[in-house]
């Protein structure tokens, strides 16, 4: 049974010897040839089109962040400082 890329790519990214072993593929030019050596028959641009979409997910916020980011505030960024900060201006009276 053949592999995935996905199920290679989780493996690549699990071990430092084959994320090593990825980067040499890539630079080589032999990224078929490394799917094909971890079970996984996929042609350079399958792989690279998986790459790609996979790099496009992974930048995408969470619901979390992005309330994180929408409201400003980070609940233990600064616990020592309070809800509101009055800024007064020393040149007026």
């Amino acid at each position: 049974m053949s592999k995935t890329i996905a199920e290679v790519y989780e493996e690549v990214m699990k071990s430092a010897e084959l994320q090593k072993e990825f980067l040499a593929a890539e630079k080589n030019g032999s990224i078929a040839a490394f799917a094909a050596a971890h079970g996984c028959e996929a042609t350079v641009e399958e792989v690279q089109a998986f790459l790609k979409a996979k790099l496009s997910e992974d930048k995408e916020l969470s619901l979390d962040e992005l309330d994180q980011v929408a409201g400003g505030k980070d609940e233990n960024s600064r616990p020592d400082l309070p809800e509101e900060i009055i800024i007064t201006n020393p040149d007026e009276p």
